[in-house]
C-alpha cells in the first residue's frame, strides 16, 4: 500500500508555552494514521489527507523544528509589541 501523507493538527505544550501546531506525517490509510498518531499525540485535534505533490517548501514549514522557530518568532514578536505599547 501506497504510503500518504497528513496534515496533524495537535496542542504543543513545552518551553515555548503552549500553542497549536502543525506537521506533515504519513501512514498507509486515514484510520491507521489515526491511530498511530493519536497515541503518539494524544492533544491531536485534527487529521486532513494532503492530495498531490506537496512542495518541498511546504515539507519543510510544516516540520517541528519550522513550527518551533515560528513560535519563538511570535513570542518576539509579542514581546517587541508589548514594549512599543507600554503606558
Amino acid at each position: 500500500m501506497r504510503e500518504r501523507q497528513y496534515l496533524l493538527s495537535y496542542i504543543e505544550d513545552n518551553d515555548l508555552g503552549v500553542y497549536s501546531k502543525q506537521i506533515l506525517v504519513q501512514g498507509n490509510s486515514f484510520p491507521s494514521a489515526y491511530n498511530e498518531y493519536i497515541k503518539k499525540y494524544p492533544t491531536m485535534f485534527g487529521l486532513v489527507e494532503m492530495f498531490g505533490k506537496i512542495e518541498p517548501k511546504w515539507v519543510d514549514y510544516y516540520s517541528h523544528e519550522s513550527q518551533d522557530l515560528l513560535r519563538r518568532s511570535q513570542l518576539q514578536t509579542e514581546i517587541t509589541i508589548n514594549e512599543v505599547f507600554k503606558d
